[in-house]
């Protein structure tokens, strides 16, 4: 760790030999019984794939410094940055950017200089999440090297004084993440429930209501399967009291990184309070920022839930009621007086199979490529219609060309409530299991669509 007198003013005073200057950051790890690491450090953690991309070392872009050797007590300078009354808040600005690049490139005890450098901050009154989101580390902030350097035992520390978050960081977490194929921290981060810096501003572009709804209910569950081939890939999905959510809020949206994407589904509806008919419940898939446009092929495909997610719900009250029940053969026990129940006939059950769908399918296609466009994304409209429920409208599609003469669309919509997909609406419907979890599982191949088949 070193001060930079970059500012070499002629009002300046220079220190003398008893400045209580920080110390470096040798002195500061030895002073904690640490062993300062030789940096960069690669540090791994079980939470993260065993897979990584080859890391660059980040430096400090345009920065030019002049150590000043001077010895201090570490401990004094560890409960606050002592810089002497000469020091102006220029100097100090610049020795906290340095420390922070030190941190990227050697995460020990993060937690201890980070406090002591907002301390520092604080009695120069200057802004340590704005140093600490200011992109001073090769065009890139210290959230977006740890990340992409997958320094797991700094980000938290980072994220915790960085808060809150600005909207140029989130777009680089966004990056970052996608970069390294970081579906677990990407999921971690985007939602406030299971969030792991308490009070940070998620990823997520679900609406407010969600959490009012979810409360302590764990997240969507999300699950990607990269398939052999080309380009395809399944996302299993796991939706939590989705109809629920759907008739408060009117919009559920799930987000994911899958073949070097960031993906939306996003399935919503006419806001309770419009003057719309009720109805209308649409499911759209969308590219978020950094995505490259690509052509798609998908389905959306709804099964009947697996019998243990409505067993499981319903176990403690089975339980309670067997318990309270006569054994069978006891005379009183209902089960004794009353005859067996008869097998059904083929007829009726191909009755009852006729009454309701086994599977949901939705197929999600486009003769244009998918793409993001900043100014102009299919959720962007969708958060606008919504601001106005009085007078809501579906957001419209939009489709541009190129110079090329390539043509791209925001976003690939469907209705939701036509055909099978309208038992979805229904109150007890077999397509949600009983503790309201809806299962999804959309099959996804990049190509024209030009099949029946989207994964065969």
């Amino acid at each position: 760790m070193v001060i930079l007198d970059k500012y070499h003013d002629d009002d300046l005073v220079e220190p003398s030999a008893n400045t209580d200057a920080p110390p470096s950051y040798e002195t500061i790890s030895a002073a904690h019984g640490e062993q300062p690491n030789s940096y960069p450090v690669d540090e791994k953690s079980s939470a993260f794939p065993t897979s990584r991309p080859g890391s660059s070392t980040p430096s400090t872009s345009g920065n030019t410094s002049r150590p000043l050797s001077t010895q201090s007590n570490p401990s004094s300078w560890l409960s606050m940055l002592s810089f002497s009354s000469s020091r102006t808040a220029k100097q100090v600005r610049q020795t906290v950017l340095t420390l922070i690049r030190d941190l990227v490139l050697n995460a020990e005890s993060p937690h201890i200089l980070l406090d002591s450098c907002a301390n520092a901050c604080r009695t120069y009154h200057l802004d340590l999440s704005a140093l600490l989101q200011e992109r001073s580390i090769e065009h890139h902030s210290a959230i977006y090297w740890a990340i992409l350097n997958r320094r797991d035992a700094l980000l938290p520390s980072l994220l915790v004084h960085a808060a809150p978050l600005l909207q140029g960081t989130l777009s680089e977490i966004r990056l970052a993440c996608l970069a390294t194929a970081n579906q677990e921290l990407f999921q971690s981060l985007r939602c406030p429930r299971e969030s792991m810096i308490k009070g940070m501003t998620p990823l997520s572009t679900s609406p407010g209501t969600d959490a009012l709804v979810l409360g302590s209910m764990p997240a969507d569950e999300i699950e990607i399967r990269e398939m052999e081939g080309q380009g395809t890939f399944m996302a299993e999905i796991r939706i939590n009291l989705w109809q629920k959510r759907m008739r408060v809020s009117g919009r559920v949206n799930v987000e994911f990184i899958a073949r070097g994407r960031i993906w939306s589904l996003t399935f919503f509806s006419p806001p309770s309070t419009t003057r719309t008919a009720v109805g209308m419940w649409q499911v759209a898939l969308c590219l978020l920022e950094h995505s490259p446009p690509t052509f798609v092929d998908s389905r959306l495909v709804i099964d009947l839930p697996p019998p243990s997610s409505n067993l499981s719900a319903n176990a403690s009250q089975a339980s309670d009621l067997i318990s309270l029940s006569p054994p069978p053969d006891d005379p009183s026990s209902p089960a004794a007086r009353s005859p067996p129940p008869s097998s059904p006939t083929p007829s009726q059950k191909s009755k009852s199979k006729s009454k309701a769908p086994q599977t949901i399918e939705v197929r999600l296609k486009s003769t244009y490529r998918l793409a993001y466009r900043a100014l102009h994304t299919f959720l962007a409209a969708l958060d606008a219609a919504s601001s106005i429920p009085k007078e809501w409208s579906p957001p419209q599609v939009e489709q541009w060309t190129d110079d090329g003469g390539s043509t791209y669309t925001n976003a690939i919509v469907v209705p939701l409530d036509e055909g099978a997909g309208a038992e979805l609406l229904y109150d007890n419907t077999p397509f949600i299991a009983s503790d309201g979890t809806l299962h999804v599982r959309l099959e996804v191949r990049l190509g024209k669509p030009d099949a029946d088949c989207v994964i065969c």
